[in-house]
């Protein structure tokens, strides 16, 4: 027997408080964030943390909730197991190669252009989609 649910981690808040917060609050922190991930992927054993750090930045940045898919089976012995799926991945190779080579440092100019981006009301909604972006941007990570 197999069930997959969808989970959502909470509801994203109004559009409004997402901009005051990535306004206010969300584009220093999550600066913050991302240099403290920087710090970690440059020491090889942080990388692990740092790539689960950058997954998390558009929620930092900007409050958006979470979105996996969860399966919930039976295995061989009748005890209950769970698998999270998310999209499928780019093969690993690939991602740390492109992360080795391009990820590190193009982050941190992806996440500038959207600060910069952000200054005009004009520019915030494009910010936002940078923002939701920068896990791909970092590593190809698919979300």
């Amino acid at each position: 027997m197999s069930q997959k649910v969808d989970i959502n981690e909470g509801k994203s808040p109004n559009i409004i408080l997402r901009l005051l917060w990535f306004i206010f609050i969300g584009s220093w922190v999550g600066l913050i964030v991302i240099t403290i991930a920087s710090l970690l992927q440059a020491s090889i054993i942080g990388i692990p943390l740092a790539i689960f750090l950058y997954d998390r930045i558009p929620s930092i940045m900007t409050l958006k909730a979470r979105h996996r898919t969860l399966e919930i089976y039976e295995d061989a012995k009748g005890h209950l197991k769970k698998r999270t799926f998310g999209a499928k991945q780019h093969n690993i190779l690939l991602r740390i190669i492109y992360f080795l080579l391009i990820g590190w440092w193009f982050t941190g100019v992806w996440i500038a252009a959207a600060i910069a981006v952000s200054i005009s009301i004009i520019g915030i909604p494009l910010a936002f989609w940078m923002v939701d972006r920068i896990p791909y941007v970092s590593s190809l990570a698919k979300m």
